[in-house]
């Protein structure tokens, strides 16, 4: 037990104070504290921990003179001092001098159990066997990451270790050699059992067997990117570009993957230099050990900054972190999420309304403006149909304009003028990107965002998928959801929630922390075809889809062969089509028969995803194509430039290519999700089965439609257009189907631009219309919202006219709008006011 039990109790009480200190007043992620004196940020928990060794020392001294202290002194009260420099020295870390970046969460938790154990250890006499084997295990893991932070340390413990006599300030750097002394005694002074001793072995040995397997998977990338670059090289003429070649070389892997994100972004010494800094991005620079050390025994991966961003874009759907960003956003958080969406069962459509707000989590000596950035993925056939943000606390709704005049005056604003915008695009791959500016420690930035969203039908069920996104750390975000069925007497049959949800007052109800996936489903209803929304003359209504009745034979089939593949599925697929023309593009042109199908499916399954060369096929020719994807891949934009894109660009728009594509796989491919939304080609999901359907029949994909519909395949129903003979040019009574109008209009503009997308100069004006009229987000149209009506005239962006416009929620649920909610300052304003009426009210009354 301690020699002095009262300094013990001070010391306890010293660390847990300098704990919560440095949890509530230094660190980024969890800090409340919103002054800016860094020096005494950093200053307390120094002295705290100065003055409570300079305590026990002198003590010490006073008691048993200047004899050896590691023989003679308290190791209760010693452990404590020791934790109290190492809470001083973080302290100092993260808001005065910057040594390591920000840890990764396994190193968090690491030091956090290092600081336990040595707070225990004193104690171990005290404390039963089984526990003394764990904190064995720990003390020699424990070790092992002092020595590396002492490795790492090395030039500045040089320097500062002698300074150190003097109580200076550069002790601080010194810390991980105390620590390392500590545990390197601890296998002395333990509980003299073979098993202890095992114990503090095993946890030294399993954090370097984890450091080993690491740096194995670091050097295996290495070896699969240089023999991509020397078959890239001995190729000769290869349209692709080499990070395209290299990126499909690399193994989709969960830990190639932390691999490649740790390279881009592990600070690889006392500054900053990570791959991705300074990019734009939304990678941090953070302090792996790991992939540190990593690069010690093997260096860096050979991949440049302008590579590794394209690979983590295309090879593990990355393209958050590196979306163009104008300013910082690393210290902001999403701090809640409002959902209210109407389901209408009978059109097989719903509208998702979700308001979000964005808080800045510290206020730094000079506040500086910080920019939100989001990106949503959307279901399949779903648009973007509104768009909102609070300025001086009050909602300005968006504006639609074409995609490139919006961005300029964005750019304009945020890059030189720093004023309030907010803007919406449209990005390949079904997924829209938000960007908020400016967000300050001052208050909490408001948008809100609208999207019309196609219900899934599957087996007599409809299904909602939630619009989820990626942005500003959500984790700790409180959610509010609120579902209802405007247009429904009750809620629908076989409803199916989604768990701790609840039904209350008519609503499907949730509040707590926010859910990102999530799906809600109940049995579909009979169609209601009698009714619709009517539109400049026009009616809008749905009806069942069916299935084309005419015949397609492929005079050509394709294996777009690559990692996602078995060899038995492989197999199978080519047994069904063996007596027809069966091709593969790896990359040139090659026919498959049974003598070469092994070598070539070898040679493409190495590949972890295929870029069919489109431009290659024959133009004349029905082509049949059979693929499968994890649904990472680049999308055409990322190959915009380069030969691959430019020949496919001329191929689309100088030729109508017939393919169909059958999908082995669930999810698609980027790309090939794009020549389907702009109906380019035919999709279908399936297996080997269904091609043996497809064979039998001589039937596939395709709609028999009436002039004027545009078909929502995932909801199985088509929306059909038709002219009406009356005066009454809108429907603004019934606008909860407005979204039949929009759906359709997209579906129509999409097709539209079709072949043209490849040739974006010239749909942009074009099209323009009938985005603007639908008010619908597209390939041609962004919405954005700027500060005044001076920035709108400034920037050449017009009031849209003859539009639905924004879209909104239709249903009863209570508008509680998070950007109508005063703040405290308001409401003091308001209880002012109040009595001041009241005042005056009483004056008359008396009077």
């Amino acid at each position: 037990m301690p020699r002095n039990p009262g300094l013990y109790i001070v010391g306890v009480f010293h660390v847990l104070f300098s704990s919560l200190w440095f949890i509530f007043m230094v660190n980024p992620s969890t800090r409340v504290y919103t002054g800016s004196d860094e020096l005494a940020i950093v200053a307390i928990p120094y002295l705290i921990s100065l003055s409570y060794f300079l305590i026990i020392f002198f003590l010490h001294v006073h008691k048993f003179g200047w004899k050896d202290y590691s023989s003679k002194g308290d190791e209760h009260t010693y452990s404590l001092a020791l934790v109290l420099f190492s809470l001083s020295a973080h302290c100092l870390n993260f808001e005065g001098v910057s040594v390591f970046a920000p840890y990764v969460n396994w190193m968090v938790v690491y030091v956090i159990l290092m600081h336990i154990s040595v707070l225990v250890f004193p104690f171990r006499t005290v404390i039963s066997k089984d526990y003394q084997f764990v904190l064995a295990f720990i003390n020699g893991a424990g070790l092992v990451l002092a020595l590396y932070l002492c490795i790492f340390l090395g030039p500045l413990i040089v320097i500062a270790l002698p300074a150190s006599i003097f109580l200076g300030i550069s002790m601080h750097a010194t810390v991980p050699v105390w620590f390392s002394i500590y545990f390197f005694q601890s296998w002395k002074r333990q509980e003299e059992t073979i098993m202890n001793k095992r114990s503090f072995i095993v946890g030294m040995i399993v954090p370097l067997l984890i450091f080993s397997a690491f740096i194995f998977q670091w050097g295996s990338i290495q070896k699969d990117i240089q023999e991509a670059r020397q078959d890239f090289k001995a190729m000769g003429n290869n349209d692709l570009p080499e990070w395209a070649y290299v990126s499909s070389a690399i193994p989709s892997d969960p830990l190639i993957q932390k691999v490649l994100l740790a390279a881009s972004r592990t600070q690889a010494s006392f500054w900053n230099d990570n791959i991705l800094n300074g990019l734009g991005g939304s990678t941090e620079t953070v302090h792996d050990p790991l992939a540190l050390a990593a690069m010690l025994f093997y260096g860096k991966i050979d991949i440049n900054r302008d590579e590794m961003v394209k690979i983590l874009e295309t090879h593990y759907d990355a393209r958050h972190m590196t979306h163009r960003r104008l300013w910082s956003g690393k210290e902001l958080e999403t701090k809640t999420v409002r959902d209210e969406i109407d389901i209408f069962p009978e059109y097989r459509l719903a509208y998702e309304q979700m308001t979000l707000s964005i808080h800045a989590t510290t206020k730094s000596r000079w506040p500086r403006n910080q920019e939100a950035i989001y990106s949503f993925d959307l279901p399949d056939g779903a648009v973007a149909t509104s768009l909102s943000l609070w300025v001086n606390g009050v909602e300005e709704k968006s504006r639609l304009t074409t995609k490139s005049k919006a961005d300029s005056a964005y750019v304009q604003i945020v890059g030189r003028e720093r004023r309030d915008p907010a803007l919406m695009h449209w990005q390949e791959g079904n997924r829209v990107s938000v960007t908020v500016f400016p967000c300050t420690p001052d208050e909490d930035r408001l948008f809100k965002i609208g999207f019309t969203t196609p219900l899934q039908y599957e087996n007599g069920r409809l299904l909602l998928d939630h619009v989820s996104f990626n942005g500003p750390d959500s984790r700790d975000a409180q959610s509010i959801v609120k579902v209802s069925f405007p247009s429904m007497d009750k809620l629908p049959e076989g409803l199916s929630l989604p768990k701790y949800w609840k039904i209350k007052e008519g609503l499907i109800q949730y509040e707590d922390l926010y859910q990102g996936d999530w799906t809600l489903s109940f049995d579909a209803p009979e169609l209601n075809q009698k009714d619709g929304f009517i539109w400049n003359g026009h009616q809008y209504s749905v009806a069942s889809l069916a299935r084309k009745t005419t015949s397609w034979k492929a005079d050509e089939y394709v294996l777009d062969i690559n990692g996602n593949w078995s060899w038995q599925e492989c197999r199978r697929i080519f047994n069904l089509i063996k007596d027809k023309e069966v091709y593969t593009y790896a990359p040139e042109r090659k026919r498959l028969t049974e003598d070469n199908l092994q070598k070539a499916f070898e040679e493409m399954s190495k590949q972890s995803f295929s870029l069919l060369p489109m431009y290659k096929l024959p133009a004349d020719q029905k082509i049949l194509i059979v693929s499968s994807s994890d649904g990472f891949g680049p999308l055409y934009e990322d190959l915009d430039g380069t030969p691959f894109g430019k020949l496919t660009e001329e191929r689309f728009l100088n030729h109508q290519l017939d393919v169909k594509w059958l999908n082995l796989s669930r999810k698609v491919a980027p790309y090939v999700n794009t020549l389907e939304e702009l109906r380019l080609i035919d999709l279908e999901k399936g297996n080997a089965k269904k091609l043996e359907t497809i064979l039998s029949s001589g039937k596939f994909g395709g709609y028999d439609l009436p002039v004027g519909a545009e078909a929502i395949p995932s909801a199985h129903i088509q929306i059909i257009k038709t002219a009406i003979d009356s005066t009454n040019s809108s429907n603004r009574d019934n606008l909860s189907i407005d979204h039949l109008f929009r759906l359709h209009s997209y579906q129509g503009l999409m097709r539209n631009i079709g072949r043209e997308y490849f040739d974006q100069k010239a749909i942009q004006e074009k099209w323009i219309q009938q985005a603007e009229e639908a008010y619908i987000l597209s390939p041609v149209s962004s919405l954005i919202v700027l500060e005044s009506q001076q920035d709108y005239e400034r920037m050449g962006i017009e009031e849209n006219e003859n539009t639905v416009g924004n879209a909104q929620v239709q249903s009863n649920v209570p508008k509680n709008n998070a950007g109508a909610v005063p703040e405290p300052h308001e409401w003091v304003l308001i209880i002012c006011m109040g009595l001041v009426l009241l005042v005056i009210g009483w004056k008359k009354w008396l009077q």
